[in-house]
């Protein structure tokens, strides 16, 4: 917090997030140490990350298994393999 206005101070930084599959938006996730500075001799806070995921024309989610994923494919897409 900003001791003059009252307001949390605003730190931008890059961090690499490794997203779990299946996730939902709305999910959270905490990546503990990752967070603003703490006072002076404190460690770091928490970063708390919410997803917010987009629907795509070409995947679709499985609604009973949101970490399945499936698509259309037309038949002139499919090949037969060798095997009998």
């Amino acid at each position: 917090m900003d001791p003059k206005t009252g307001r949390p101070n605003v730190e931008t930084r890059d961090v690499t997030v490794d997203v779990p599959p299946g996730v939902e938006s709305g999910m959270y996730m905490q990546m503990d140490g990752e967070g603003a500075s703490g006072d002076p001799g404190m460690p770091p806070g928490d970063l708390f990350i919410e997803f917010s995921v987009d629907s795509d024309p070409y995947f679709k989610r499985d609604s009973e298994r949101a970490e399945d994923v499936h698509v259309e494919v037309r038949d002139t897409q499919c090949y037969r393999s060798g095997a009998k």
